[in-house]
């Protein structure tokens, strides 16, 4: 009785098994794989002028007032504290105390929106 559990179920994996490629024919009649999908097409349209950017207190970035959002600046609300032992040749290392990095120039930890110059 196993035996026939078993020659079954090689019976119904046999015939219930399709490649991708045969699902794919099966679902779309017009799909051929020897052919690369084709790109979209890309719009074009005239970028109307607008404001000139304005720089940011905090990052020092170039934006404009409509890309300004909560996210847009990244700064450090810490301090950099350099090594003041340091004898080497080079800028010296530091710390940054809101993060823990190590590089003067890391972006910032902290994201807000731009705080624009006047």
């Amino acid at each position: 009785r196993e035996r026939e559990r078993v020659i079954q179920h090689a019976f119904l994996l046999e015939n219930t098994t399709q490649s991708i490629q045969e699902r794919e024919e099966a679902a779309n009649p017009a799909y051929d794989p020897s052919e690369p999908e084709a790109a979209p097409e890309f719009i074009q349209r005239e970028v109307v002028p607008d404001e000139k950017p304005k720089k940011c207190w905090n990052c020092n970035g170039l934006s404009r007032e409509r890309n300004n959002h909560a996210w847009a600046c990244r700064l450090h609300k810490g301090r950099f504290t350099e090594d003041l032992t340091y004898r080497g040749s080079g800028p010296r290392p530091g710390v940054w105390s809101c993060c823990g990095r190590e590089t003067k120039d890391e972006p910032g930890c902290r994201f807000q929106g731009h705080n624009y110059q006047e």
